[in-house]
């Protein structure tokens, strides 16, 4: 019984003296990313992006957090070259780069 009580005021007080963080303290918000996004996409193997394909965001490096593509190369029509484009992004050739 004895145990059982000084267990529980341990687990209490690690609770206490650890609380999780408060939402939007994270080392970098929505807001910074953005920033540092520069407004476009670059490739997911330029920079140390380490882009994943399956989500076509960077993992690393100075762009993390940001959109990412393959072969991308400025901003091209959505209906050429194979883009296929839904939502200003190529989904078939230059997957996940931007286009119009």
């Amino acid at each position: 019984m004895q145990f059982t009580k000084t267990a529980l005021f341990a687990l209490l007080s690690f609770a206490v003296a650890n609380p999780l963080p408060a939402e939007g303290t994270s080392e970098t918000t929505e807001l910074q990313l953005a920033a540092n996004c520069n407004h476009s996409i670059g490739n997911c193997y330029d920079n140390d992006c380490d882009g994943n394909p399956t989500t076509l965001v960077c993992l690393g490096g100075p762009f993390i957090g940001c959109p990412c593509g393959y072969n991308c190369n400025g901003k091209g029509p959505c209906d050429y070259n194979g883009c296929d484009g839904v939502n200003g992004r190529c989904t078939a050739n230059y997957l996940g780069c931007a286009c119009h």
